[in-house]
């Protein structure tokens, strides 16, 4: 298999090399740790995908977005999200099988994703701010070390498997005022 293909057909053949707001930060399969620059805004759809070494990323506080897919299949293992953020797009963190631990923007998180982290199987806890409406389809499936989580009133929509596969032990809705 060429190191460009992926298992579901999700993403296009990707550049070798990993290019950030026009700066080089090397091959992508040589790459195990990154530092994205202050003032970069904005992560493009599959900026990190695929990186298999990558295990630390450090995110600028100036990031707005992640585009969809941005760190999909990489070994990243564990993440602090900019509180610039408003929405984890879909595929985000897909099949980051080592990813144990995330750090969500307190205010400014939206909305997560379809697929966001579908697979994260080493996920255990995430906790989602207080300003989170919407938690897409298969947001959160396959993430098999998740046991609890306490879902926010802010929250209006949880789409259709968005927990399928977790082995949630109990789920606590806040308190609706």
């Amino acid at each position: 298999m060429d190191n460009n293909d992926n298992n579901n057909g999700n993403l296009p053949p990707l550049n070798p090399r990993i290019i950030i707001d026009g700066k080089d930060y090397g091959l992508r399969a040589g790459l195990t740790e990154i530092e994205i620059d202050e003032g970069v805004v904005d992560l493009e759809e599959n900026a990190l995908a695929e990186c298999v070494g990558l295990t630390s990323a450090i995110l600028p506080s100036s990031l707005r977005s992640i585009g969809q897919s941005g760190f999909y299949s990489s070994a990243l293992e564990s993440i602090v999200i900019p509180n610039l953020v408003e929405s984890i797009e879909d595929f985000t963190f897909e099949l980051c099988s080592s990813l144990r631990s995330v750090v969500l923007p307190s205010s400014s998180l939206l909305s997560i994703g379809f697929n966001a982290f579908n697979g994260c199987s080493a996920l255990v806890d995430i906790t989602l701010p207080n300003s989170i409406t919407s938690i897409g389809p298969g947001a959160f499936q396959d993430c098999s070390s998740i046991q609890n989580i306490v879902l926010p009133n802010s929250i209006t929509t949880i789409q259709r498997s968005a927990f399928n596969r977790a082995q949630l032990s109990w789920i606590l809705l806040s308190q609706i005022p």
